[in-house]
């Protein structure tokens, strides 16, 4: 018996108990069939007895060997093999582990020291994987969404988890080795995947995402054409109008990679760029596109006149104009408004819709950049107007029941002046919509938008175009036409011409004719009768500008060569413009043969 139990020392070598068992988990190891086993995976199977003992009992013998050295923590790389005689022996640190002998390798068809060597491998290799792997250690589920992940490692995958919160559910499918996650509610929390004594964690964050962006919008606009830049504005417009935001988030919509106009009565696509964010929610990204239908309208009579600028220099927050718009008429609107306060203000426009139905609303824009040079801003808005209004060039926008949008919106420094001229013109709704200018708080607004029993200003004028007819004759009495009026006092003040024909429209026929029997050269000449002051005219459909003035300063705009008999007729449009000294005047005078004068020359004091 003695010599037995030797026999079997020899055969797994020397059984220590010395080292406590390590808190580390290890890889469950089995004998099954004389097979040794590492986590299911066969590593070694014995074919041959050896001094008696039977291939059952030396594969059970190494598996318990494996155990109990991998629970002292003596590393895998540390199992090698060697020849022992004809024999070969396989070795975990300074223990035996197997014996392998001629008569095994011939079983195997292989050599004892090669057979060594290939288990001792296996065993390197599986004892060297790590039991529980996952592809991420740090997962981010969108809110109400799931996100899968992997298992790996010798044990294949966990057969429990804890941690859920109530954040997060779980679904662990063994077979695909991976476990679904869905997001229950906002939050983070840890979740310790295990099986037997081999566990690992997963942070999971479960964030909503910063907002939805829609698969695609739609904007329409007027004019022909509707120019690129109008276009491009509209579609990010629409584009931010049907983003949904969570609180507290942010948008960038960026410009169209097309920079095309679109012609009357055609469409047009393009993509416009988006990125949601914000602090706790998950970054959106991606392209909508958008159709841009250019609409033509029916022709609109002549527009009424809502006039803001009383007061002229703003001291303090509040409604600075309020006016109703009908389907019947269109306005045009002039606000033009200095900031005095001593801090910034916002100087916005808004349109209500009170009613209980959507509203269409077609808007011609004419704004200039506040700037403390009330004859600049002026100047621009008028010019941006004027061109726009040529071509019918603006946009639609549809106000849903009760709800108000926001056409323009300064945000004016001390002694800063905000001028604009805007054609609005009510398309659809029930309820006439209300027009709103204020200054405001930038940072918290506060006035509050009008509900429609509030009283309108008295600055509503029924129009804002003036026609004239006037004619000259080469040679004759010179032909004078006053531009806007002097501004008036009392009663009589509440007039178109009472504050100065400002946001009025001169829409001029002029005849030039030549009865004389030689060629005749004729003027058109802008005079700042009153002051400094600029002008922007459309003469014959060409825009032309002038430089600042000074009073009595007089610029020739255009000049006419009239053959003897001839007659010509010039369609000129202009109006007063807000910040320049008004009343102005145009003049039709001859033009002297022998002196160069062009359009653009500054004419002497006569």
């Amino acid at each position: 018996m003695v010599r037995f139990l030797l026999l079997i020392l020899c055969i797994v070598g020397g059984i220590g108990c010395t080292g406590a068992d390590s808190a580390q988990a290890t890889p469950p190891v089995t004998a099954s069939h004389a097979t040794v086993a590492i986590a299911d995976r066969p590593v070694l199977r014995i074919r041959t007895s050896l001094g008696g003992v039977s291939p059952e009992q030396r594969a059970a013998i190494v598996a318990r060997r494996l155990q109990e050295l991998l629970a002292r923590g003596v590393p895998p790389r540390r199992i090698v093999s060697r020849k022992a005689g004809k024999n070969a022996e396989l070795l975990y640190g300074s223990t035996l582990l197997l014996t392998v002998t001629p008569q095994e390798a011939r079983a195997q068809n292989s050599s004892a020291a090669s057979l060594a060597a290939l288990w001792g491998h296996r065993l390197r290799a599986l004892l060297s994987t790590p039991l529980l792997t996952v592809d991420r250690r740090q997962v981010t589920v969108p809110l109400g969404e799931t996100r899968a992940i992997s298992f790996g490692g010798l044990l294949r995958c966990p057969d429990t988890v804890t941690g859920e919160q109530g954040i997060v559910s779980l679904d662990l499918d063994g077979a695909r080795r991976r476990a679904v996650i869905r997001g229950l509610q906002r939050g983070s929390t840890r979740l310790v995947f295990a099986r037997g004594d081999a566990s690992i964690t997963v942070d999971v964050s479960v964030r909503p995402y910063a907002g939805r962006i829609p698969s695609g919008a739609e904007c329409f606009v007027t004019g022909n054409p509707a120019l690129p830049d109008l276009v491009a504005r509209m579609a990010r417009a629409a584009v931010r109008d049907a983003l949904a935001l969570e609180p507290g988030a942010w948008s960038h919509v960026g410009a169209p990679a097309t920079k095309r106009g679109v012609h009357a009565g055609r469409a047009l696509r393009v993509s416009v760029p988006v990125r949601l964010a914000g602090d706790g929610y998950l970054p959106v990204t991606g392209d909508v596109p958008v159709t841009v239908r250019n609409l033509r309208l029916p022709r609109a009579g002549e527009p009424g006149l809502f006039y803001s600028n009383d007061p002229e220099q703003v001291e303090g927050y509040g409604t600075l104009f309020l006016g109703r718009l009908t389907t019947d008429q269109p306005v045009r609107l002039l606000y033009h408004h200095q900031n005095k306060m001593g801090r910034a203000f916002a100087l916005s426009v808004d349109v209500i819709n009170p009613g209980d139905e959507p509203a269409r609303l077609h808007v011609v824009e004419g704004q200039g950049k506040p700037h403390p040079d009330p004859l600049r801003v002026g100047h621009e808005a008028a010019r941006e107007f004027l061109k726009h209004h040529r071509a019918g060039m603006g946009y639609i926008s549809v106000l849903p029941p009760r709800s108000r949008v926001t056409i323009v919106h300064h945000v004016l420094r001390p002694w800063h002046v905000g001028s604009g001229l805007f054609g609005l013109r009510q398309l659809e709704g029930t309820t006439g919509c209300l027009v709103q200018v204020k200054a405001d708080d930038p940072r918290s607004p506060f006035v509050r938008a009008p509900d429609g029993d509030e009283p309108l200003s008295e600055t509503v004028f029924q129009s804002a175009v003036k026609p004239i007819a006037a004619s000259y004759e080469a040679g004759g009495r010179w032909t004078f036409i006053r531009l806007g009026s002097a501004f008036k006092a009392g009663a009589s003040r509440l007039s178109e011409d009472g504050f100065g024909d400002y946001g009025v429209t001169y829409e001029m026929a002029l005849t030039l004719s030549n009865p004389e029997e030689e060629t005749r050269k004729v003027g058109l000449i802008f005079e700042a009768a009153s002051g400094a002051a600029r002008g922007v005219f459309l003469i014959d459909g060409k825009v032309v500008e002038t430089k600042t003035l000074s009073a009595h300063q007089e610029l020739v705009l255009a000049t006419y060569s009239l053959p003897p008999g001839a007659k010509r007729k010039v369609h000129v449009t202009t109006l007063p413009l807000s910040g320049s000294a008004y009343p102005a005047r145009l003049v039709l005078r001859s033009l002297p043969a022998t002196v160069s004068v062009r359009p653009g020359t500054l004419l002497r004091p006569h």
